[in-house]
């Protein structure tokens, strides 16, 4: 049988692992750019992270006890508190979109929000953690805006990509073409908008902008239904970085 000593060394071994293993879960916690928060079912702090304290201007031991309701804006801690309920009710982590109020006004966050459970199997808090989200929710509504601005221009607008494959197709071009968004992106341009005449010079044209060259001049298309007309097409290249 073991005797005393080894006993005591083997838990003493076991208590260091666990201590190295919540120190490096400690500085993970300190260290990521993303909002760390546990929460009791009430919605009132227990713990937050170094990054919940730089951004908000709090530490802590100010945080720790205090409701949503005391460090956020009525609105803003409802919003917070529903969706704790949620997941408290859940029982499964849950992932949300909120906002947050900073200097420079509401930034967006994805908020991973994850019950934890007491020895008996009910809730006894919630894990959060929150990434800024703002800049790629600004990017995509520029996109958005950018496309609506293309959708509104009385001139059809067309994006390929270097082999020709279509993907982008204006509401104007649907007009001019009679093919809808949804018929054209994804085909190769070469077999929509060429007339037959133009077919050859249109191929050059494609050769060009892959060379980085622009074009602009007169050019004989072709409609869905095989008619033509003259238009005046300036092709122009997109580069990267």
């Amino acid at each position: 049988m073991p005797s005393e000593d080894s006993r005591l060394d083997e838990r003493e071994r076991i208590e260091d692992a666990l201590r190295e293993s919540e120190g490096r879960l400690s500085a993970i916690l300190q260290n990521t750019p993303a909002v760390v928060y546990l929460m009791t079912p009430e919605s009132r702090f227990v713990h937050i992270n170094r990054r919940f304290e730089e951004l908000f201007g709090l530490n802590n031991e100010e945080v720790r006890g205090k409701s949503v309701y005391d460090i956020f804006p009525p609105e803003v801690a409802a919003a917070f508190e529903a969706n704790n309920l949620k997941t408290i009710k859940g029982r499964v982590p849950v992932e949300y979109e909120e906002v947050a109020p900073h200097p420079d006004g509401l930034h967006t966050y994805t908020s991973n929000k994850t019950p934890i459970f007491d020895a008996s199997g009910e809730p006894s808090g919630i894990v959060g953690i929150s990434t800024d989200i703002t800049e790629r929710k600004r990017s995509e509504e520029a996109i958005r805006f950018q496309a609506h601005l293309l959708d509104t221009v009385e001139q059809a607008v067309i994006a390929t990509d270097l082999q020709g494959i279509i993907t982008y197709w204006n509401q104007y071009a649907a007009k001019l073409y009679g093919w809808s968004a949804a018929e054209a992106v994804n085909r190769n341009i070469m077999e929509i908008t060429p007339a037959n005449t133009t077919y050859e010079q249109a191929a050059e044209i494609m050769s060009s902008l892959r060379a980085g060259k622009a074009w602009s001049g007169e050019f004989v298309v072709r409609r869905r239904d095989g008619t033509t007309f003259p238009a005046m097409v300036t092709d122009t290249p997109i580069h990267n970085d």
